[in-house]
């Protein structure tokens, strides 16, 4: 297989290209396209329709490129083309996150500023849920430490006291919850719809805010 690049104006979008792309998705990819490069070539038909990479094409144009790189899919009839595009799309759907190995990379990362997180494609949202992740893997490391130094009993938990400097006047209390993967997406959902909803900025006053209801 060659890449091959053409002018931007040679390749066509398929007119009845039943995926939806937002502009989200597009100023995404466009932040992928300056920062990383092209990284994955446009695939095209015979004809230079789009068989995969819409949203990349969009994000080119909003760019400004003149040039973009494709890929040709011959050998395959008008049917298996138009199959391919639903295929592409769904496979990406069906795939899902291991967090504890995400938010472990993106934690190193995002470790002493070595890269931005706005590149990891997350919204603010998920970042939240991504920070909430990491913090209950420290205090699950924490407790496993606990327990070995207390001869294994899991009775024994540590919660961690602190005062906020602008906040002299109280003191606050770290802890944490053990839930099921299942009720934590939902607590996850419930919190992140209340701070959407009531325009907060944190799961902390989601959660002071459910309280005090």
């Amino acid at each position: 297989m060659k890449i091959e690049t053409v002018e931007i104006t040679q390749v066509k979008p398929y007119p009845d290209n039943p995926r939806k792309i937002s502009d989200k998705a597009v100023d995404k990819v466009a932040l992928s396209l300056k920062e990383f490069g092209w990284q994955q070539p446009i695939v095209v038909d015979e004809k230079n329709v789009i068989v995969a990479g819409h949203t990349r094409h969009r994000a080119a144009e909003k760019l400004g490129f003149r040039e973009v790189p494709i890929l040709r899919a011959v050998g395959l009839s008008d049917e298996k083309v138009r199959a391919y595009r639903f295929m592409d799309n769904r496979s990406h759907e069906e795939s899902s996150w291991d967090w504890d190995k995400a938010v472990k990379e993106i934690s190193e990362l995002l470790d002493g500023n070595k890269i931005d997180e706005g590149l990891l494609g997350f919204d603010e949202g998920e970042f939240d849920y991504i920070k909430l992740r990491f913090q209950e893997m420290e205090t699950d490391k924490q407790i496993s430490k606990d327990n070995e130094e207390n001869g294994g009993d899991e009775s024994v938990k540590t919660s961690n006291t602190f005062t906020n400097p602008s906040d002299e006047n109280n003191r606050f209390v770290e802890f944490s919850l053990l839930l099921t993967e299942s009720d934590r997406k939902e607590l996850y959902k419930i919190l992140n719809d209340i701070k959407t909803n009531n325009n907060l900025k944190t799961f902390s006053e989601a959660i002071m805010f459910l309280v005090r209801r």
